[in-house]
C-alpha cells in the first residue's frame, strides 16, 4: 500500500539525516540503479542542482536512488572540498557549479546504460 511506502520511506529518511544506521534499499547496489548523490550544505546553489536532479528525473525513465548529503564529512570521501557537488555512481561529475540539464541528463542516461 502506498502509506505504508510513505511512511517507511520517511523512517527511513529521518533515520538517515539522524545519522542513525539504516539497512539498505532492496535495490541499492543492484546493476541498472543509477545511485546520485547531491553533496552542499545547504545553499542556494545546492537547493538548485538537488532540485534541477529531481526535475529531470520525473522526465527521464531511470531508476535511481537521489541522496541529498549535507554532512561535511561525508564530503571528505569524495575529496570534495567546493560545492555543490554531484556525484553519480561513486564518481564526482562536477563540483563548484550547477551543471546543466544538458550534462545532466547525459551523466545520468550513460550511467545507466552502464
Amino acid at each position: 500500500m502506498a502509506q505504508d511506502e510513505y511512511a517507511r520511506d520517511l523512517l527511513r529518511f529521518y533515520k538517515l539525516r539522524m545519522g542513525f544506521p539504516v539497512e539498505p534499499l532492496p535495490y541499492e547496489g543492484i546493476p541498472g540503479v543509477v545511485e546520485i548523490k547531491v553533496l552542499g550544505p545547504g545553499c542556494a546553489r545546492c537547493r538548485q542542482l538537488e532540485k534541477d536532479v529531481r526535475n529531470l528525473l520525473g522526465e527521464i525513465n531511470v531508476a535511481t536512488d537521489l541522496e541529498k548529503i549535507e554532512d561535511m564529512n561525508e564530503f571528505a570521501e569524495y575529496n570534495v572540498v567546493v560545492t555543490p557537488a554531484l556525484v553519480i555512481n561513486g564518481q564526482v561529475k562536477m563540483a563548484g557549479k550547477v551543471p546543466t540539464k544538458g550534462q545532466l541528463k547525459e551523466w545520468i542516461e550513460e550511467a545507466a546504460n552502464g
